[in-house]
């Protein structure tokens, strides 16, 4: 049995999680699907965290809590020589700077190396420093799409054989039924408040789209309040149709499946992404799809969601969102083709890619010699 280390420690120090720890709760339910080929080991630098997401998967290793990245660039790599681990997975862009357990990081996007993508400048200047040490470090390197395997090897120059793509678990509940408000039309976007989600634009094509069309219409904005949330405000303080737009902030999950019952159509106007998770719920939810060609949906088959050409014009995205949310036609269709083709990212076939990849890691690793 191959035992495998996951640093959780996003999980610790994230009160809702992001992205990459939703991605991270995937994963760990993913492997616990092929209990019988790996066994888990999360770590972390604190306790009393999601123990509803853990508890009933593995037990929790914690370590001495030092600083983070002090910790894992210092004790993680003794903790897992000291323990003997099989593998190791950086879920989140970094490895540590030394170590001789074989390793795999994932690597989500490759955002701070796009200009265009406003970040935290801290964050931008140390993630361009780790990204490129812990992909030289890593005997794989896991992204979540194609597209962002594509990048990597293009940027970075390595082997494409060295890169793998396994994408996040996505799995709604079998039950979910849609109830669409008949009365209002729900547009809904589920997008942390950052500037690459391109809110601003959305926003203002909302506010053109309620003046030209003559059914009620609502714009909920759910997801985590970012370094965009003052723009995003001004933006919704200057609408004409302001009252009917929501700033939600985070929603957890029960509530946005809520919101995914009512929805008309889920809409993303973002410039940039690596998988684009919120799109796939939508489509397994049965909710059409309003969206740029960008992460995974660069992989969706033709007429599974309408298409915005351009998110950089407003008037491409009010043409959209009146295409979406008033003409039905061929829409049922649509609907069918999307949640087929999204239904293969459930947490089985996800926990296979992981156990053959970590399978091959070790097996590569015992080959070498001197070990």
């Amino acid at each position: 049995m191959i035992r495998v280390a996951i640093d959780v420690r996003v999980l610790t120090h994230d009160a809702y999680p992001s992205g990459v720890g939703q991605y991270i709760i995937g994963l760990l339910k993913a492997l616990a699907s092929v209990r019988e080929r790996i066994t888990a080991v999360p770590v972390a630098d604190t306790r009393g965290f999601y123990p509803d997401h853990l508890n009933h998967l593995w037990p929790l290793t914690i370590v001495p809590p030092f600083l983070s990245l002090p910790w894992q660039q210092t004790a993680l790599p003794a903790w897992l020589a000291k323990f003997q681990l099989d593998a190791f997975l950086g879920p989140a862009f970094v490895l540590p700077w030394w170590g001789k357990t074989p390793s795999a990081v994932t690597i989500h996007d490759l955002t701070p190396f796009h200009p265009e993508c406003a970040m935290n400048e801290a964050t931008r200047r140390y993630l361009k420093t780790m990204i490129p040490s812990a992909i030289r470090r890593a005997h794989k390197v896991v992204t979540v799409s194609p597209d962002i395997a594509a990048e990597v090897v293009s940027r970075f120059n390595i082997r494409p054989t060295k890169v793998t793509v396994i994408p996040p678990v996505i799995e709604l509940p079998d039950d979910i039924s849609r109830k669409p408000d008949c009365h209002q039309r729900l547009i809904l976007s589920l997008a942390s408040v950052e500037p690459r989600k391109n809110l601003v634009r959305l926003i203002q094509a909302f506010d053109q789209f309620a003046t030209q069309v003559d059914v009620p219409v609502k714009l909920v904005l759910a997801g985590r309040l970012g370094a965009d949330t003052r723009r995003v405000e001004d933006a919704i303080v200057q609408a004409r149709h302001k009252a009917d737009i929501v700033l939600a902030g985070y929603v957890p999950e029960t509530e946005k499946l809520a919101l995914l019952n009512r929805a008309s159509v889920v809409v993303s106007t973002s410039l940039y992404e690596g998988f684009l998770m919120p799109v796939v719920e939508a489509m397994q939810a049965g909710v059409p799809v309003l969206s740029h060609r960008v992460g995974i949906l660069k992989n969706a088959p033709p007429g599974s969601y309408y298409c915005l050409q351009d998110t950089a014009s407003i008037q491409e995205i009010v043409s959209g969102l009146k295409l979406a949310v008033t003409c039905y036609e061929g829409q049922m269709k649509m609907t069918h083709v999307a949640r087929q083709w999204a239904s293969q990212f459930k947490t089985r076939p996800v926990g296979d890619l992981l156990a053959t990849m970590f399978e091959e890691i070790v097996s590569s690793a015992r080959d070498r010699p001197g070990r």
